[in-house]
């Protein structure tokens, strides 16, 4: 009998365990497509994949081909949350233009608004036309790649006054205090177009988490998975 054979009427079994995932983590997704490897997968047509952090990312830059997930946040994750990406923008920090990154729907509570606007990144939440932003200062050029962590905890970052902070490149760039209500929450996710269309996005978007905590260690961010 050769050595890798087994008696007849034995039945090899083997397990087969499924991908372990850290706690905590609500979406992944590589964009090499739009399924995601963890959450809910996002629906649209972006412009095209192309070449970003790890292998590709997706690019937009007209509304039309904007790219959505829906049932993304619930109450429970608006009390604190992590939202982080690679972004590689086609524009340089001299732009004058408008880019939005995420957004939410133009209703209720509006938790995750990223753009660029001015030579600034901003970053916060709205409730109708009022709400709090985070802005800053960043020079790059274009085609930079460029890490982003949007992080808000009502309770406080760390056990400080902090409700939300934007990180550059694993750095706390800018910060608020103020707190929030999740009445009205809205629960979808957009990225490459402002909330009505009226401005769109300009660059590619890789390697999406979402965490529901206040994730604030990104020394592991070039690192595409776990």
């Amino acid at each position: 009998m050769a050595f890798n054979q087994l008696p007849l009427g034995i039945v090899s079994s083997q397990k087969i365990t499924a991908p372990s995932f850290p706690d905590g983590l609500v979406i992944w997704n590589k964009f090499e497509n739009l399924t995601s490897e963890v959450g809910s997968n996002f629906t649209g047509t972006p412009n095209s994949y192309q070449s970003a952090k790890f292998n590709n990312g997706v690019f937009i830059n007209n509304s039309a081909n904007k790219i959505s997930a829906s049932s993304v946040f619930d109450t429970s994750l608006a009390q604190a949350f992590c939202v982080e990406f690679w972004y590689k923008p086609n524009f340089s920090s001299s732009a004058s233009t408008r880019y939005p990154i995420i957004s939410q729907p133009d209703s209720g509570l509006q938790l995750f608004l990223f753009w660029f606007e001015g030579g600034n990144w901003r970053a916060g939440y709205r409730v109708g036309e009022t709400g709090q932003q985070v802005i800053a200062s960043d020079s790059f050029n274009t085609n930079d790649l460029i890490h982003f962590g949007l992080v808000g905890d009502n309770s406080g970052i760390d056990g400080s006054g902090d409700k939300f902070r934007l990180y550059i490149d694993g750095v706390d760039v800018g910060s608020y205090t103020n707190g929030w209500t999740t009445s009205s929450l809205q629960t979808s996710l957009t990225i490459g177009s402002y909330w009505d269309d009226s401005f769109a996005g300009n660059g590619l978007i890789d390697n999406l988490k979402v965490w529901d905590y206040a994730k604030t260690d990104f020394s592991d961010r070039n690192i595409e998975g776990f």
